[in-house]
């Protein structure tokens, strides 16, 4: 898994994989101003002391949990928007590295869309639900870690592998290499935690988990060829 991140790093100085990853630094930083104008907005929105002085230090409080949400949100939104370049990204890496995987079949619009609407409301539910570990502050980075480790690493990998497969065995070959699939979650997590570097945390991502498919394709046959003889036994 080290080893296909690494790769990945490599590969975005590619010509093929520019224009993609000025994409991503573009819309990432769109997403987090987003982010940031829409939880000041929220927290803004309500008056929470007449006097001046109270209401001084809610803002200058406001400022920085601003900024604090909008952080921990950003690969939420971010990971909801892969759509939007994983397809050309994949191609991409397939066709120079994988010119014989065959065509990928096209995910259904509404399929796609159902995805990660899922995924997307999983996260923030998740995201929540971490905020109880605020209760002990030493706990949440790493409960935040191992959360989205594993949303992550699930999410990346499955609409990756739904190129090739059907999505029952996208995620059987998913849960084969589970463990694996985790410790690139958290590498991807620990990406988007890092400013500067989060900006191409999304292509970077996305690169890793096409070498990890090609890698463990072959168990997704083997898994349909033992599958059946073990019913008939």
């Amino acid at each position: 898994m080290i080893q296909a991140f690494l790769r990945a790093i490599g590969q975005l100085f590619e010509p093929s994989i520019g224009k993609f990853v000025a994409f991503s630094v573009a819309l990432s930083i769109a997403v987090f101003v987003g982010l940031c104008i829409g939880v000041y907005w929220l927290q803004t929105s309500t008056t929470v002391s007449d006097w001046p002085v109270v209401e001084w230090i809610v803002d200058v409080l406001g400022y920085v949990a601003t900024l604090i949400v909008s952080f921990f949100l950003f690969p939420v939104v971010m990971s909801a928007m892969v759509g939007l370049f994983l397809e050309p990204v994949a191609r991409a890496i397939e066709t120079k590295d994988y010119p014989n995987a065959g065509a990928p079949h096209r995910l259904p619009f509404l399929a796609a869309l159902g995805a990660t609407i899922r995924f997307l409301l999983k996260e923030l539910l998740v995201n929540l639900l971490l905020l109880l570990f605020l209760l002990f502050p030493p706990a949440y980075p790493v409960a935040w870690l191992v959360a989205n480790a594993y949303q992550l690493s699930r999410e990346y990998f499955e609409l990756v592998a739904m190129r090739h497969l059907l999505p029952k065995e996208a995620r059987l070959l998913r849960q084969r290499n589970g463990n694996s699939l985790l410790l690139g979650g958290a590498i991807a997590a620990g990406m988007f935690a890092i400013p500067v570097v989060n900006l191409v945390a999304p292509v970077v991502v996305t690169i890793t988990m096409v070498h990890m498919f090609h890698r463990w394709r072959p168990q997704a046959a083997v898994a349909t060829t033992v599958m059946p003889s073990t019913k008939t036994a």
